[in-house]
């Protein structure tokens, strides 16, 4: 990720925030895509959320 594309987007004041619509394209996420928000100690990462609920 050292050639990772570095951009600045806004917090609304509803809390939301637009991706910009390269990262959208290359991750193939749609309108309605399901994200999971972790906090990490480096900052907070969003990943596609399991289509399927966890199972035993």
């Amino acid at each position: 990720m050292d050639n990772a594309q570095k951009v600045t987007i806004t917090v609304s004041t509803k809390g939301q925030v637009i991706l910009p619509s390269a990262i959208r394209h290359r991750r193939d996420w749609s309108a309605g895509t399901r994200l999971l928000v972790e906090e990490t100690a480096e900052g907070v990462l969003l990943k596609p959320a399991p289509v399927f609920a966890e199972t035993r």
